[in-house]
């Protein structure tokens, strides 16, 4: 429940601070005076968007501050990030800056706006004139009713597994684009592997296949050569081995008679052999000596094949070798990449299984719960004159739900579907309900919500458009009913519903040494009496004498 608030330099407001009792409070004022300020004020405190203007002209910040009686689902929100909550209230207080920025304080400590807005929904609800648009927003039904059915849990597990299923999906595409690109890649990379290992070159082969052809080339010229040192050296008459072997004779009997020449004896002996290993290779390398055009044939062929790779992913054959070596580690990787592509899509369709499993679940539990809410509001509105009113809810859900059929909040359109007179069909809110019968409807269903979430104050902003006279004793008796649960705040131009009121407060605004100020006080029984009387309107004798009527008319009411 709220039990004070405290606004400073608050728009028109200059400085109030005010306390709220339990049961029904109606504000009241002529138009413009200021009434929906408290209301607004309460908006902000709550989180809702600040901006320059909410600040009095002349001052430098406002100061909006709120007392609630502390719940335990506050208490457990607030004790899980660290904000102490001794007491059996809540203090939220709000600065708004020059700037547009703001400072938000719970029970004195800094606090993020994020978690202001998460406590909110448990201190209070507010109705106000947007709200009419909310209810025409079919995308709201759908909320609505989660609410009322204590849907919490399995919309926290739902968002959850729509935050991990959409962050899978989106891992698995982009994986999918990488491995599109690799198989490209891997389809070309495998071919030119089938091309490197059919070829199959060898380190320094193309060095080796140049000289091997360079000799062929010159095979005629190498045995003309090769044939005329052979016989110079072994094969002629007075070849290099014959003159040698004379020498030697010599020699051997010159060192018979002086032994120092006996090494060199031993060095021509030497001579003699090396002469003849020489002769004997030159003459076996002839032996192995071919003219073979089809093998040099066959060695050009090979050689400009490697030439060929070499200008394609050389320049030199280690280049291409190089590229066999990283193509084949390349290989793998891809194909591992589509792999793990494989693993991807299992954990995606795992998820997405999860998801619509858990969609299904809140599914059914609406379809099954609808009609508590449907015969809630039907009980509600028969209170407020609307006994012949059709109300439904509508729920469509795909035949073959998926992700792009889900969202966070399930899969389900839910529509509110309205018939207020007999014999008409029912049909959307939007095309056939008029701005009275939206103001019932909302009350209706703001009474409804109440009973089933146990948030103890309700604020009603002007939530008698549209309505006549007495229709607005019925209204004025609901929210009195529903405020003997709590605590209600209306903004009204109806007496019918102000003189049920528990606490009625006036707003009024006067203009004094050049600026406009706004206050909102309580009024004793006697001053109430005189604005109920304005409210009225006509004569004052007989709007008085109407307005005691209605006072005395007041009694408990029961939702």
């Amino acid at each position: 429940m709220l039990q004070e608030i405290f606004l400073e330099n608050f728009i028109l407001i200059k400085q109030l601070r005010m306390e709220l009792a339990e049961g029904l409070i109606a504000i009241t004022g002529e138009t413009g005076a200021g009434k929906s300020l408290v209301i607004q004020a309460i908006k902000l405190a709550l989180g809702e968007k600040a901006q320059p203007q909410h600040i009095r002209t002349g001052a430098e910040q406002a100061v909006i501050q709120l007392a609630f009686e502390a719940t335990d689902e506050v208490k457990g929100l607030l004790g899980a990030q660290d904000i102490p909550c001794d007491e059996d209230y809540i203090s939220i207080r709000r600065i708004i800056q020059k700037n547009g920025k703001s400072k938000v304080y719970i029970n004195g400590m800094l606090a993020p706006l994020a978690l202001l807005k998460t406590i909110s929904p448990y201190l209070i609800s507010i109705a106000g004139q947007h709200e009419y648009q909310r209810l025409l927003n079919s995308e709201n039904h759908c909320l609505w009713l989660d609410t009322f059915l204590h849907l919490e849990n399995e919309l926290e597990a739902l968002k959850d597994l729509h935050i991990r299923t959409v962050t899978a999906q989106k891992t698995l595409k982009k994986a999918q684009e990488t491995a599109r690109n690799a198989a490209q890649e891997l389809h070309g990379l495998l071919q030119l592997q089938q091309e490197l290992n059919a070829i199959d070159p060898k380190p320094d082969e193309d060095d080796a296949l140049e000289r091997e052809i360079g000799i062929l080339k010159q095979t005629a010229t190498l045995r003309e050569l090769g044939d005329a040192t052979y016989s110079a050296l072994y094969m002629e008459r007075n070849s290099v081995q014959k003159l040698l072997r004379d020498c030697i004779q010599r020699i051997e009997k010159m060192s018979a008679i002086d032994g120092r020449l006996t090494q060199t004896a031993e060095a021509l002996r030497d001579t003699a052999y090396r002469v003849e290993d020489a002769a004997l290779a030159v003459r076996d390398y002839l032996d192995g000596l071919h003219t073979d055009s089809g093998k040099l044939e066959a060695m050009e062929d090979r050689y400009h094949t490697l030439r060929e790779l070499k200008r394609r992913h050389g320049p030199s054959l280690e280049d291409v070798l190089n590229i066999r070596k990283s193509l084949d580690k390349r290989i793998v990787e891809l194909e591992h990449l589509q792999e793990d592509t494989q693993t991807l899509q299992n954990t995606f369709d795992a998820l997405e299984k999860q998801l619509i499993s858990q969609a299904n679940r809140i599914s059914n539990l609406r379809k099954q719960g609808a009609h508590l809410l449907e015969t809630a509001i039907l009980n509600e509105l028969a209170h407020l004159k609307m006994e012949h009113t059709r109300f439904n809810i509508e729920i469509l859900t795909p035949e073959h739900p998926n992700l792009a059929k889900i969202s966070p909040t399930g899969m389900d359109e839910v529509r509110f579907l309205f018939s207020p007179n007999v014999g008409e069909p029912l049909l959307p809110l939007t095309s056939i309900a008029s701005g009275g019968e939206l103001s019932r409807v909302m009350l209706a269903l703001r009474a409804a919500l109440a009973r089933n979430t146990g948030v103890e104050t309700i604020v009603f902003d002007e939530i008698d458009t549209g309505l006549g006279g007495e229709v607005a004793e019925r209204v004025g008796q609901k929210l009195k009913a529903l405020a003997s649960q709590g605590q209600a705040i209306v903004v009204t131009h109806f007496p019918q519903i102000a003189c049920l009121a528990d606490q009625h407060l006036l707003a009024c605004k006067q203009t004094a040494d050049g600026s406009t100020v706004t206050t909102i006080h309580r009024l004793s029984d006697a001053e109430r009496m005189e604005e109920l009387s304005r409210m009225l309107g006509g004569g004052k004798e007989a709007a008085m004498r109407y307005v005691k009527h209605l006072v005395a008319q007041k009694e408990p009411h029961t939702l």
